[in-house]
């Protein structure tokens, strides 16, 4: 997956909307056997699980994995956007 922005965001109250579905309202899938390759601020590169949401009618697909407790980097293909409340 190609991906264009990222946003870190805090479980405990933040709505996140990746266009337009809150991602902590639904369930993600964890989307088999791929990955995002993501350039850290060190210069390495690290894997990133890739998920899908399913939400009325809405398909929503993301790369996202827990940097600390709590605090989630969440990565978006070209074309999508985000918003958190």
């Amino acid at each position: 997956m190609e991906v264009q922005s990222s946003y870190v965001g805090v479980v405990d109250g933040v709505a996140f909307l990746i266009d337009g579905v809150n991602v902590w309202r639904h369930e993600w899938r964890r989307v088999p056997g791929d990955h995002a390759i993501i350039r850290a601020d060190n210069g390495q590169d690290q894997t990133v699980p890739i998920y899908r949401i399913d939400a009325n009618g809405a398909v929503v697909t993301f790369a996202a994995h827990e940097i600390s407790s709590c605090v989630w980097a969440f990565y978006l293909p070209k074309g999508h956007e985000y918003e958190a409340t």
